[in-house]
């Protein structure tokens, strides 16, 4: 059974009043902090792409790691695209997780506050802080054929699509130079790729989650 279609047959009896009020507040608080998880789990993959420029263009040749130097060329060719992978992978679960959330929010309001829905309003307690979907708060205060309503469409569609693809383009870049670099008889650098192609298909598993609950309905 999907998440809205159970979401609205636990909520559609008398009785889902007692239990709604609560429920609801507890899943905008988990909603708002894993949008913070994704916000940061963001940061930080942008920033492991920057140490990852700075060491293979030869800017820097240590890595602090919780206060452990890192020196050797080697480990850090093997560890950064693992670390980027990881990250990316986190962050696309990240998203399936936030994409369930919302969708048990609209079942919720749809089935017991269609009057609140239909006015667009539930929108407004969207998390603030999102990072996927930013503009759903902004695009539906304009009407469906306002030319604002499609650019912010256009614009939060390109912003989506650059955090699911850019990163995954760039690890194959990143494993091409540093073979380049290291050679290909690099065993450590060989199972750096095996461990973040793994990672990354497990991304692949979290966006194919977040899919089975996309709502287009608006």
């Amino acid at each position: 059974m999907a998440i809205n279609d159970a979401v609205r047959k636990a909520f559609e009896g008398e009785q889902a009043a007692a239990y709604e009020h609560a429920f609801l507040s507890e899943l905008l608080v988990n909603w708002r902090d894993c949008e913070k998880s994704i916000n940061r789990t963001t940061v930080l993959l942008v920033l492991a792409c920057g140490v990852s420029e700075l060491v293979i263009r030869g800017a820097t040749s240590e890595v602090a790691v919780a206060g452990v130097r890192i020196t050797d060329l080697a480990i850090l060719y093997a560890i950064l695209p693992v670390v980027i992978a990881y990250l990316y992978s986190s962050l696309m679960f990240l998203a399936a997780e936030s994409s369930m959330n919302e969708t048990a929010f609209k079942s919720i309001l749809i089935t017991r506050q269609p009057a609140l829905w239909q006015a667009r309003l539930g929108r407004l307690l969207y998390p603030s802080n999102m990072t996927f979907f930013a503009g759903d708060r902004l695009r539906f205060g304009f009407g469906k054929k306002a030319k604002l309503h499609k650019y912010v469409d256009l614009a939060a569609g390109a912003r989506t699509f650059v955090l699911v693809i850019a990163p995954v383009f760039y690890e194959v870049l990143l494993f091409w130079r540093l073979f380049l670099r290291a050679g290909t008889a690099s065993i450590t650098l060989w199972l750096a790729l095996c461990l973040s192609t793994l990672l990354i298909a497990s991304a692949l598993i979290g966006l194919i989650a977040a899919s089975t609950v996309w709502d287009y309905e608006d």
